[in-house]
């Protein structure tokens, strides 16, 4: 249990999840926060304190996209692995952003799996800066599997986003599974379904969290026809009908409370390697 609720403060990749954006119509009033939101939250992390990293710590890139993080000294200390490649039906990409110790043992790094239609590989001085593409934007059926480590805290957590789009930006269903470990033991299931005049996503949590317990079911819905001006939105916890205020304060309780502890362990991260690099 201590495994699985370490695991789901580190949610992500969310996981871990994006610099993409997936708008859906109807969309949601600015409180209720369906999985895109969480993912554009977070996933900025990465674009934006990389590059910045790099300069305060010295870099030197390789032409093979690998590069050497040097501490204040001069000396070699971390290297850097990216690369990005699609198969020959542009039907399949993987990318990667690793870290290694000078043993050669990874303490940090994130693989991300697209399948869908016309991919084409992220240019290296993306990837060096931490752009990832780890929210799919392409093809009517998509999947995607993100896996995120840092081992200097034994945490692994696996991200995969499955869907469907009837057309352009928006989904028209998707799934998303977070597991953590390697045995994938999961901890949070997010579903979405859209139709032409409604939305609706639930949020399960699978781990004991805050007010949770240790199962938790968290529902929004918005209606909104063309002689709607705003629509209507629907909230339940576990199955009963509640106000704005308590689907708040539970979503911020579990869901929001998640995504806020694992970006303070990317912080964290970060601290640890800027006093390892001295």
């Amino acid at each position: 249990m201590m495994v699985v609720a370490r695991f789901a403060r580190l949610m992500g990749l969310v996981f871990l999840i994006s610099a993409s954006t997936a708008q859906a119509a109807p969309d949601f009033s600015d409180q209720v926060v369906p999985f895109e939101r969480i993912s554009q939250l977070l996933w900025r992390f990465m674009p934006e304190v990389v590059p910045e990293f790099q300069r305060a710590y010295g870099f030197r890139n390789a032409p093979d996209g690998s590069a050497v993080l040097l501490g204040k000294s001069g000396r070699e200390v971390y290297w850097m692995d990216v690369r990005s490649k699609v198969n020959s039906l542009r039907t399949s990409r993987f990318s990667e952003f690793s870290l290694r110790d000078r043993a050669g043992s990874e303490v940090f790094g994130i693989r991300v799996k697209n399948i869908g239609v016309d991919l084409a590989p992220i240019p290296i001085d993306k990837l060096r800066k931490g752009e990832l593409p780890v929210f799919p934007t392409q093809g009517v059926r998509f999947t995607e599997v993100t896996s995120f480590a840092m081992e200097y805290l034994q945490t692994r957590i696996r991200i995969a986003v499955s869907g469907q789009r009837v057309g352009t930006p928006g989904p028209d269903a998707m799934e998303v599974w977070c597991s953590v470990g390697s045995d994938d033991i999961p901890f949070l299931h997010y579903r979405e379904w859209q139709t032409e005049h409604s939305r609706q996503f639930v949020y399960d949590v699978l781990a004991k969290w805050n007010g949770m317990g240790t199962r938790g079911r968290i529902e929004a819905r918005k209606i909104q026809t063309p002689d709607m001006l705003v629509g209507t939105e629907e909230f339940r916890i576990n199955g009963r009908e509640v106000g704005m205020n308590e689907f708040q304060t539970v979503l911020n309780a579990s869901v929001i409370s998640m995504a806020e502890d694992f970006r303070g362990s990317l912080d964290s991260f970060l601290r640890y390697f800027a006093l390892t690099l001295q």
